[in-house]
């Protein structure tokens, strides 16, 4: 008999288990090698709770767990608050994936009676059921997490296509330039299909990030020029801690932006090819990046690079809130 309980420390064990096993069976059909400890999965679902948790449920079938979920609250002065559960806050049997319809129930209601309208869950791309069900749900792809492992082959296949570019690091001559990269995207991705918001307190966070990214000591920036020129950039971070997005020594391509009048001149191509053999020559060779679904040219240009999904990020705005 199926019911949904309140979490509670005596189901850790079990839950760290099925989150374990599910990290397995995801990073085995996109050939990574690096997988979590049990310690490691446990240590995530512990952090999940230290958070500001709206629900934290237990999915029991004759007592025995088959799903958990750990939904949050993540507040921001500039987006509103959602209703989130991240990846690794949750997982669940496959035979199980309907019951996630009572699940959401529960943890919706909550949502909205905190006024959020903005709900998101985190999900591996291989749960393939899971998905279904939230797509009845109402939820839909919105972020995609991409992961590539460079190899010999890719190192040495990537040959320059245009020789008419120049691709470097930056430098801080370079900054002045910069700058004028820094409303590309969210300015691009207001267009259709993808009609992200943009509203101007993030475009005047955003200016105010780039204006130091050539002297970024974290992070290593790129760029290729075309007489003088700079008409894109790559900005790449080492991650600090493995995750479940995010392997040991892998870097993570933070952003990136070709300007519109070079798209389809190999520009993108020949940069991604030259910082990631850059970073193979430190001794990195896993890269980690995401993007809007919805923007056609990331999505094409990524998995054409060679980045696997690892997540998506899935998405569902209510319209409106009744009181319950």
């Amino acid at each position: 008999m199926l019911k949904i309980v309140e979490y509670e420390n005596k189901y850790l064990e079990d839950a760290s288990h099925l989150l374990y096993i599910t990290q397995l069976r995801e990073n085995r059909t996109i050939g990574r090698e690096q997988n979590l400890s049990h310690e490691k999965c446990r240590d995530i679902i512990i952090d999940e709770l230290k958070k500001k948790v709206s629900s934290a449920l237990v999915l029991l079938d004759d007592d025995k767990l088959v799903a958990y979920v750990i939904a949050i609250i993540k507040e921001d002065e500039i987006w509103g608050n959602y209703g989130w559960v991240n990846l690794g806050a949750w997982s669940i049997e496959d035979n199980y994936s309907y019951s996630l319809g009572i699940l959401y129930k529960e943890i919706g209601k909550v949502w909205a009676n905190h006024k959020i309208t903005k709900h998101v869950f985190l999900v591996y791309p291989g749960q393939k059921s899971s998905i279904e069900r939230f797509f009845e749900l109402g939820f839909a792809k919105q972020q995609v997490h991409g992961l590539m492992m460079a190899n010999d082959k890719f190192n040495h296949d990537l040959l320059q296509r245009n020789k008419n570019l120049i691709v470097r690091k930056a430098s801080k001559n370079d900054q002045s330039q910069i700058n004028g990269f820094s409303r590309k995207i969210p300015l691009f991705q207001q267009k259709s299909p993808c009609f992200a918001p943009a509203p101007e307190e993030y475009l005047k966070a955003l200016d105010e990030g780039f204006l130091d990214l050539t002297t970024d000591e974290e992070g290593t920036l790129y760029v290729v020029e075309k007489d003088e020129t700079i008409i894109g950039y790559q900005l790449y971070y080492p991650v600090e801690e493995a995750s479940l997005l995010e392997p040991e020594n892998s870097v993570e391509l933070a952003v990136s932006a070709i300007s519109e009048d070079a798209r389809g001149t190999g520009a993108g191509f020949d940069l991604t090819q030259y910082a990631i053999n850059d970073q193979v020559r430190q001794g990195k060779s896993i890269f980690v990046t995401d993007w809007r679904s919805a923007n056609l040219l990331s999505s094409k240009f990524w998995a054409d690079t060679g980045f696997k999904t690892t997540a998506f990020r899935i998405y569902r705005h209510i319209d409106t809130i009744s009181e319950s």
